[in-house]
């Protein structure tokens, strides 16, 4: 067991899953906290590569130095999103402070979101979204700026459950890490429906599917409105993302769109990217997740770390909400500083 392990154990023997958290959750969403996305002393390169017939536009980031000058191949990471994000929110954040650690970082836009190709605009569909990060490595891989035996894959929120996923099933990674991650809906919408309200929600998600059949495609709605808002306004009627990402469109990302094909919700109730974590060995897992989130309940970062093989960590953030580990200190400076001590262990600069 790790010094991490240990003090993990502790906040998370403090906070078991019979504790009711509700009077410590606060949805108060502040702005980023100052200089979070301020790249100083790193360089950001515009890049594309090919992901399925599709460019996928995505940012390179490497310390200014690297770049004026070159340093031979160095170790990478590749990066994925939160469900929501464009890769101008949150991934900047992580991809900053892995590039002053020594790393060149890729973030990129999935397909279909942001500056990207893709049939489908505004669309989640977990096959696909793990094929992107695959191909991502794949073109990481391809430069002759990357040492091929040194790349890592990291994911925050739904970019965490879908990066767990490729480590799983694809041998090229040094390193994969997990961090505030969604795993999909299928077990949580079970666990807090019940297994009747389960199948009602699924009956309520799939109603739409005629809509998208006789629309000939699939019908793109608002994504997220506040808890106050009336029913069938958007997909998701929840404060604190709704609150995050709109705020992130006005101070950071004026193009995000707050919009979600029907279909994408069906997509990820469906999902479980659970299942894979027996899978992930002996590649190294580290799992970091904020003590209290209802969004994404610590319970399936707890369920990972136990299932997955060493070797593996788990390191839990003292969060009040989801999305502190976003782009809110101190929490993103735990997390990252959890990311890193594990990077260097498992694949040095």
């Amino acid at each position: 067991m790790t010094m991490q392990d240990s003090q993990a154990s502790a906040a998370d023997t403090s906070l078991d899953t019979t504790t009711d958290v509700s009077d410590l959750y606060d949805p108060t969403v502040p702005p980023p906290s100052p200089g979070v996305y301020d790249l100083d002393d790193v360089e950001r390169l515009e890049i594309s590569f090919p992901s399925d017939g599709f460019r996928l536009a995505g940012h390179i980031y490497l310390p200014r130095t690297f770049a004026r000058h070159g340093n031979g191949r160095r170790a990478a990471v590749v990066l994925d999103s939160p469900m929501m994000s464009i890769k101008e929110i949150t991934a900047p954040v992580y991809a900053i402070r892995l590039a002053r650690a020594g790393y060149t970082v890729l973030a990129f836009d999935r397909r279909g979101w942001g500056e990207s190709e893709g049939t489908v605009r505004q669309h989640m569909n977990p096959p696909d979204n793990v094929r992107d990060i695959r191909n991502a490595t794949t073109y990481m891989l391809s430069r002759d700026d990357v040492d091929p035996e040194r790349v890592a894959g990291v994911g925050v929120c739904a970019g965490g459950g879908f990066m767990l996923q490729a480590g799983a099933l694809d041998r090229r990674y040094r390193a994969v890490a997990s961090i505030g991650a969604s795993y999909g809906f299928r077990q949580q919408m079970r666990d807090d429906l019940g297994h009747d309200g389960w199948i009602e929600q699924m009956r309520t998600i799939e109603a739409g599917r005629l809509a998208d059949y006789e629309a000939g495609r699939p019908l793109v709605c608002q994504a997220g409105a506040p808890s106050s808002a009336p029913p069938g306004t958007a997909l998701s009627l929840a404060d604190e993302p709704y609150n995050f990402y709109t705020s992130r469109q006005q101070q950071i990302a004026p193009t995000w769109r707050n919009e979600l094909t029907q279909e994408s919700m069906q997509n990820m109730a469906e999902y479980d990217a659970t299942l894979y974590a027996p899978l992930i060995s002996p590649t190294p897992l580290l799992v970091v997740h904020g003590t209290v989130d209802p969004v994404i309940p610590p319970r399936y970062a707890r369920q990972v770390h136990a299932t997955a093989g060493e070797p593996k960590s788990v390191v839990w953030i003292p969060t009040t909400n989801h999305v502190q580990i976003y782009d809110i200190e101190p929490y993103v400076s735990q997390a990252t500083t959890a990311l890193l001590d594990w990077l260097k262990e498992h694949m040095p600069v």
